[in-house]
């Protein structure tokens, strides 16, 4: 489901378990990436969608984010700073952080519970990225 309200792209990506496509318009490259909480909750993992066969590890990790603010590499990253997509991440984040996805982004999320992982299948929670139970207990916590 493509995602184009800028605030409702922030919430997603800090429900725990978010799985999303960047697309570049310009030039149709795209990558897929995974953020997850950590025990910290100042500190998200970033993995990037390798594997294409079932056989295969298919995330490889990246990188954090920091205080929900900024991309950053750490010596367990499996990507040099160069490779276009942690440029791509970093761009994106910067951005979202401003809350803007330019025209140039399309961001799309693979149908799952952002909180969860839950497969969404109500319109209203395909269009936020969370379930009605996990969106409920969110609006909750304030």
């Amino acid at each position: 489901m493509r995602m184009t309200d800028p605030e409702a792209v922030a919430e997603f990506l800090v429900g725990g378990h978010a799985i999303f496509t960047l697309v570049s318009v310009k030039t149709g490259a795209r990558y897929t990436y995974r953020v997850k909480t950590s025990d910290s909750p100042d500190l998200m993992f970033v993995h990037l969608k390798v594997a294409v066969n079932f056989d295969e590890e298919p995330w490889c990790y990246i990188g954090v984010i920091r205080d929900g603010e900024r991309f950053d590499l750490t010596k367990a990253s499996k990507l040099p700073v160069d490779a276009a997509p942690i440029r791509a991440i970093s761009w994106f984040w910067t951005q979202i952080v401003h809350r803007v996805i330019p025209d140039t982004l399309e961001f799309w999320h693979e149908g799952q519970c952002a909180a969860c992982a839950g497969r969404l299948t109500v319109p209203d929670s395909i269009k936020r990225g969370y379930g009605p139970t996990c969106w409920a207990a969110r609006n909750k916590r304030g």
